[in-house]
């Protein structure tokens, strides 16, 4: 059992290290995502590079690649720990991807997929914090930074009150980190007032690769 938790957790990482995003970016547009905008090869970045209909097909990708694996963990393995490190592993495998020189993505999008399937209802309301904030801000980082935030001190409630297993804490610790440290130089922009917001490209302009 052993060995197929340690199998589960690499598939994990190598799924989530899929570059969706890259790959997408180079079959319909013939561009390197990560020349473009931030650099991030996640859905925010492709939204503003290439439109909604790319940014669409990668927040899809995005969103299976993270639960498969964690759908494996918890069916094949069935431990809520080993879930825990897969979903961990495919967060992290998004944000550091062995396939295109552990450069990726913010790791919102696998967080929350991973979240759907180890506790669906925090994930969902997770989300909704996420867009509330978004709609309000127009900022996409302060609304994934809010939402993570949010499902990260709601599951530190339920594991505390035993109304979730103590397993869930390493991805519940492990995740939000990722994700934080992933968005420290929008925090910086942020403070400074300088973050883009939703629709705006570099210097408040659109920006779209032309192809």
């Amino acid at each position: 059992m052993i060995i197929a938790s340690i199998g589960v957790v690499i598939v994990g990482y190598l799924m989530g290290a899929i570059p969706v995003g890259l790959l997408v970016a180079r079959r319909w547009h013939g561009i390197d995502i990560r020349q473009y905008g931030s650099g991030s090869t996640g859905a925010t970045n492709i939204l503003r590079t290439l439109g909604w209909k790319a940014s669409a097909i990668v927040f899809a990708g995005d969103l299976v690649k993270a639960v498969v694996p964690v759908l494996i963990a918890w069916f094949v393995i069935g431990s809520p720990l080993v879930a825990s490190i897969t979903g961990l592993a495919v967060v992290a495998g998004h944000c550091w991807p062995v396939y295109c020189q552990f450069s990726g993505g913010r790791g919102v999008t696998t967080s929350l997929a991973a979240l759907l399937i180890i506790q669906p209802l925090v994930a969902i309301c997770s989300l909704l914090v996420a867009a509330i904030v978004m709609a309000w801000s127009r900022f996409v980082s302060l609304g994934s930074l809010t939402g993570v935030a949010f499902g990260a001190i709601v599951m530190v409630i339920l594991i505390a009150n035993h109304w979730a297993p103590p397993g869930e804490l390493v991805f519940v610790i492990g995740a939000p980190l990722v994700v934080f440290v992933r968005h420290r130089q929008n925090i910086l922009r942020l403070i400074a007032g300088t973050e883009r917001k939703l629709g705006q490209g570099v210097n408040g302009t659109r920006h779209k690769a032309t192809t």
